[in-house]
């Protein structure tokens, strides 16, 4: 299939399975640094939130920041920004998305014991897009 297109494929969505997918791969990613800042000694500081509840804050983070990110992607697909504007696109969101990626093994793992609890046919080991997008297999049989 073609590169997702919203204007195109919006109707294809499966808005709930692609909300657990990605919540999913948050979840995954904060269980990873977590993991990391415990093995390196480290701590959220004075003023951060307890470690352990790192994985369960990064989906609450992802959901502020996937609007701003839709919003400004859309922007500049619309303006056919230069290099400029996407490389602004690219350095405003490249941390979270290195982040976000940082999850994907768990999550790839977990689609390789337990299929069910992954809502896709097929999941890379690192997806370098900040959102997964789940089509519904039967309208996008239609169309082609």
């Amino acid at each position: 299939m073609s590169e997702f297109s919203f204007s195109r494929d919006y109707k294809k969505v499966q808005w709930g399975r692609t909300l657990w997918l990605n919540l999913l791969r948050t979840f995954a990613a904060g269980l990873v640094i977590t993991i990391i800042v415990l093995i390196s000694g480290g701590n959220t500081g004075p003023n951060g939130p307890p470690l352990l509840a790192i994985p369960f804050l990064a989906p609450i983070g992802y959901l502020m920041v996937l609007p701003a990110y839709l919003i400004l992607t859309k922007f500049v697909v619309a303006l056919e920004g230069g290099v400029v504007f996407k490389l602004a696109l690219f350095c405003t969101f490249a941390i979270p998305l290195l982040v976000l990626v940082a999850g994907d093994p768990l999550v790839f793992a977990l689609h390789k014991l337990k299929p069910a609890l992954v809502p896709t046919e097929k999941f890379n080991f690192m997806n370098f897009t900040f959102c997964l997008w789940v089509l519904d297999p039967q309208k996008v049989a239609q169309d082609t």
